[in-house]
């Protein structure tokens, strides 16, 4: 799994990807990247060693306490650029009062 941003997907200039998680890309709407929840879990979870980081039998909760609290966090300190929208099922978890 490549974690490169596809090259199908065509972004404007100005769209913030989320470092190394390009295998989590499913759609670029209006120049502005679309991530799955999901994928970026899974991400995470393999290609960030955090599964190591898993307590016996909570698989994967590593990897969502990181993308809830430093990466969906996160996008509300991004001043300049088009923010990417995390979807879950289809609904993105992102609220950005500041645009429509």
């Amino acid at each position: 799994m490549s974690c490169e941003l596809p090259a199908e997907f065509e972004y404007d200039d100005d769209s913030i990807q989320i470092d190394g998680c390009g295998c989590a890309v499913v759609a670029v709407e209006n120049g502005r990247i679309i991530y799955d929840y999901y994928r970026l879990v899974e991400h995470f979870h393999e290609h960030e060693n955090m599964k190591e980081l898993d307590d016996y039998g909570c698989e994967h909760d590593a990897a969502i306490e990181w993308i809830d609290y430093n990466v969906i966090r996160g996008l509300d300190y991004i001043s300049e650029g088009k923010r990417p929208d995390i979807r879950q099922d289809g609904r993105s978890i992102v609220d950005y009062d500041d645009e429509d």
